[in-house]
């Protein structure tokens, strides 16, 4: 019953993150660190690394331990899993240089308006309202920390769709 269902969850959860983690290595050795995009992937793969971490540390707290594994280290790779995403998807914008001469303003306008929309929902939902005075400074710090982290990724991923986007029409 729901015993199952949650080693069932845990398990497809942290197997995709070992998979992910396993596929950014492969896509790095065939890469090469030496390379604009081996930097990138590097980055990538390293935030795979801290999430995955962080998956199965909440496993073993939760299904094996039995513990509430909210806040906990899991937690804490969760969190370090954001800066090297950041800096992997920077370096992509970086490394291919951001051109908006030939782009319809069209284009250009949806893709601010919807920067922008996205940025007011993650804010309302998953900022302003995770904040609760009666929780402990460290959780207060996780749950509105993962609203921050997750609100630059999404913004700087409109970016990279947005050079994939350029890249295709060339």
């Amino acid at each position: 019953g729901m015993q199952f269902n949650a080693y069932a969850r845990g398990l497809s959860y942290t197997s995709a993150s070992v998979i992910s983690f396993l596929m950014g290595c492969l896509a790095l050795k065939q890469q090469g660190l030496n390379t604009p995009r081996g930097k990138t992937l590097f980055y990538l793969t390293m935030g795979i690394f801290y999430f995955m971490t962080g998956e199965i540390l909440w496993t073993v707290y939760d299904l094996i331990l039995h513990r509430d594994p909210f806040p906990s280290l899991a937690d804490l790779f969760y969190t370090l899993a954001y800066p090297s995403f950041f800096l992997g998807l920077l370096n992509e914008l970086r490394t291919n240089k951001i051109n908006v001469k030939g782009v319809s303003k069209l284009f250009l306008y949806s893709l601010l308006l919807n920067s922008f929309l996205i940025t007011c929902i993650i804010f309302y939902f998953y900022i302003y309202r995770t904040y609760d005075a009666s929780n402990t400074f460290r959780e207060n710090f996780y749950t509105v920390g993962y609203g921050v982290g997750d609100l630059i990724l999404v913004v700087m991923n409109f970016f990279v769709f947005f050079l994939a986007w350029k890249e295709r029409e060339e």
